[in-house]
């Protein structure tokens, strides 16, 4: 089991810029933050790479797949994901700091 991602939970780009989601589900929530589905988009603030490869954006590609959220698959602090540069171009990993540990899923 791992813990839920939630609108709280730091993230982080793997230049060490700060994950901003956009995009969550505000439909269920952890400790007063929505709990994250595949299809959050997160925008990265203040990448210290240069232009033009800076990460500007962040995206899933996979949850749960045992939980859902409205017949979204929930985020978890292992869902595979990358950050992307302006042109969509891979830019790495997404980095997941200590959350809320309090709510698990598999």
């Amino acid at each position: 089991m791992q813990p839920l991602l939630t609108g709280a939970t730091p993230m982080f780009c793997p230049h060490g810029g700060r994950l901003a989601v956009v995009g969550a589900g505000p439909r269920v929530f952890a400790s007063g933050a929505p709990i994250l589905t595949v299809d959050a988009v997160a925008a990265v603030e203040a990448c210290p790479v240069p232009p033009p490869g800076p990460c500007v954006t962040a995206r899933w590609s996979a949850g749960s797949m045992r939980v859902l959220i409205d017949g979204r698959p929930v985020l978890m602090a292992g869902s595979p994901g990358s950050c992307r540069s302006a042109s969509e171009a891979p830019t790495g990993p997404i980095g997941i700091g200590a959350g809320d540990t309090r709510v698990f899923g598999i």
